[in-house]
């Protein structure tokens, strides 16, 4: 293979929430690495992911695929079962390399590395050893914890926060920054790469080092319009849910949020430092200008909003997520610090990967992928669809699509939900219906899926919902009315 083909780099959070983004000028969240990315190349401010969880998510990310034909239904069905973009890569030659979170099992999960660590921490956990540094994260502390089922084996991680004693080198995302950058230092010279730098945060739990623990002050953070819903209307699953459970357990005022909200926010200037990092060596190593850099998250966090925390949800602060893609040399100079309104969906990043890197053509197509190639978007080669305008336009245009998957002891049910530009409609298998304008209801504290106004709109959101789930051999689709 030429060297001359485009590299791909690719950072991952967890759990990262768009309005952290300090370009998006939502939260006083400070991300200046990242807002240095945007301006450079194209930022996507309705990137919305296949499933507000870790494992689908990410099976979707790097197959192109929906949940429901990846083999992974939540984070307890692995291993991913389909060909996903590490192995495409390899085939086509490319030097592959994985550092942090990779949450899809093993066997053909991870065919086509070259390089992988810190999958579960084994390795940090040696080398602090190795350095006679203790890990001071306190993971799976009951102080740090929400029991669900009456059994101690059943877990979630609660909004609890506490400061992270030693030093921001010694932490486990440093340490994966660290990894990543050995990957581009040892990389094969005279081979393309894909390498991905995986976070763990800012995924709960909320235990930061200083500075980043008190670099924000909890008594500025205005409490959310949708904290208090009084979720008229709403999903009585979702109040019998862990995810309200643990919400309620850590307070039902605002008050104890804004510590963890505050921590929360520290996390992500400490990720985008760490990134910094890596921008930095990718730029004195001279590959800048060759490498395709995509910043992106699973899905997002609650933080309290409709009295839940962490995601399982379809409210935007669940499945609303960063996405930034630099493309130097195949993006038009004037396109950098673009922003795009449209809905995407992270489905879109594999196609849109093997589009800018040319790997898209019959001989490469192992993915098979549900999502759009955006390249063209990218290169200005088609428009990108127009905002949407009034009660004539079709609400459908442009859709994405998210679902959901419930695991024993949740409480939650199946879920399947289509978002167009102006509204969000989702089917929820074992309650009512969902409807929201997110224009006139960005808090989505109304739901209006029995307002005669919007009886049409409903019925053409349901019956393109309807249509995907044939298209996509959803086992749900005779379930659906």
């Amino acid at each position: 293979m030429p060297t001359s083909q485009p590299n791909v780099l690719l950072f991952l959070t967890d759990q990262q929430r768009w309005d952290t983004l300090g370009s998006t000028g939502r939260t006083p969240c400070r991300t200046p690495n990242l807002d240095q990315l945007a301006r450079a190349g194209m930022a996507f401010d309705r990137c919305l992911t296949p499933d507000p969880i870790c494992c689908p998510a990410r099976a979707a990310l790097f197959t192109g695929r929906y949940p429901h034909t990846t083999g992974v239904g939540n984070n307890r069905e692995l291993p991913l079962e389909r060909p996903a973009l590490p192995e495409v890569f390899h085939e086509a030659g490319y030097h592959v390399a994985y550092a942090g979170k990779w949450h899809l099992g093993h066997g053909r999960a991870q065919a086509g590395f070259d390089a992988f660590a810190g999958e579960r921490g084994r390795e940090y956990k040696q080398w602090l050893a190795a350095h006679s540094f203790e890990d001071t994260y306190p993971y799976g502390r009951p102080e740090f914890s929400f029991y669900f089922d009456g059994d101690e084996r059943n877990r979630i991680s609660s909004p609890h926060t506490a400061p992270q004693p030693g030093l921001t080198e010694t932490t486990f995302d440093t340490w994966v920054a660290n990894r990543a950058l050995e990957h581009l230092e040892t990389r094969p010279p005279d081979r393309p790469f894909f390498h991905v730098c995986s976070f763990h945060g800012p995924h709960p739990v909320f235990s930061v080092p200083e500075p980043y623990y008190s670099l924000y002050d909890p008594a500025a953070i205005p409490e959310p319009a949708n904290f208090a819903d009084p979720m008229d209307g709403k999903l009585a699953f979702q109040r019998r849910s862990i995810w309200h459970g643990a919400a309620k357990a850590h307070g039902t005022t605002w008050e104890p949020w804004r510590r963890s909200m505050a921590v929360y926010w520290g996390y992500v200037t400490l990720l985008d430092e760490l990134i910094g990092r890596v921008l930095g060596r990718l730029e004195s190593l001279g590959l800048a200008e060759d490498t395709i850099v995509i910043m992106t998250a699973d899905h997002g966090e609650l933080m309290g909003s409709h009295g839940l925390f962490q995601k399982s949800s379809m409210y935007e602060e669940a499945l609303r997520v960063p996405l930034i893609i630099r493309a130097p040399r195949l993006v038009p100079a004037t396109a950098g610090g673009r922003r795009i309104t449209a809905p995407v969906s992270l489905t879109d990043l594999a196609p849109t990967l093997l589009g800018l890197t040319g790997l898209s053509d019959p001989g490469t197509r192992l993915l098979e992928p549900h999502g759009r190639d955006l390249s063209t978007w990218l290169a200005g080669q088609e428009p990108v669809p127009p905002a949407f305008l009034g009660s004539g336009d079709d609400p459908t245009a442009g859709a994405v699509f998210s679902e959901y998957k419930p695991y024993q002891g949740e409480g939650m049910t199946d879920i399947r939900c289509i978002v167009g530009p102006r509204y969000k409609y989702a089917w929820n298998r074992d309650d009512r219906d969902e409807l929201y304008d997110t224009w006139a209801d960005p808090a989505e504290l109304c739901n209006r899926a029995s307002d005669p106004a919007l009886t049409e709109v409903r019925r053409a959101l349901r019956q393109r919902l309807l249509a995907w789930m044939h298209e996509t051999d959803d086992p749900l689709a005779s379930q659906v009315p």
